[in-house]
């Protein structure tokens, strides 16, 4: 009889532990999905700090860079803008004086991950389009 109850009180403890593991991976996801998140939010992290260092030049020179290299080479700043898998260069278009775009492509989609300046994205290529304040209009 004890043998029995020992018994279902192992197969209750597993079942547990199934029950707890199978919820975190609905909650958290794979460890490949957090992955491609990490990745996704390290490309965030350089298209912001590429918008910063546009709006930089732009405050410097008054008018818009024509490379991210040459906005980066100004602002001292020694890290490419490039895609942390691919190695390929995020795109950078100038749209008018004052408006750019900066676009990557992503692996998933966060929607409301980023608190600031709407940099929630769907899966696959996508563009940011920033607008300069004229020095004028400050």
């Amino acid at each position: 009889m004890a043998e029995r109850n020992q018994r279902a009180w192992a197969v209750g403890v597993t079942l547990l532990v199934v029950a707890v593991v199978i919820a975190g991976l609905r909650k958290t996801g794979t460890p490949a999905e957090g992955r491609l998140k990490l990745l996704d939010r390290a490309r965030i992290r350089d298209l912001q700090r590429a918008s910063n260092v546009v709006a930089d030049y732009n405050r410097r020179t008054g008018h818009l860079p024509l490379t991210l290299d040459s906005a980066r080479a100004q602002s001292g700043d020694t890290t490419g803008y490039l895609d942390p898998v691919s190695g390929i260069p995020y795109d950078y278009r100038i749209s008018d004086d004052t408006s750019f775009d900066l676009c990557a492509t992503f692996d998933g989609t966060a929607p409301g991950d980023y608190e600031m300046d709407n940099w929630d994205h769907q899966s696959g290529h996508q563009c940011f389009h920033r607008i300069i304040t004229p020095k004028s209009a400050r």
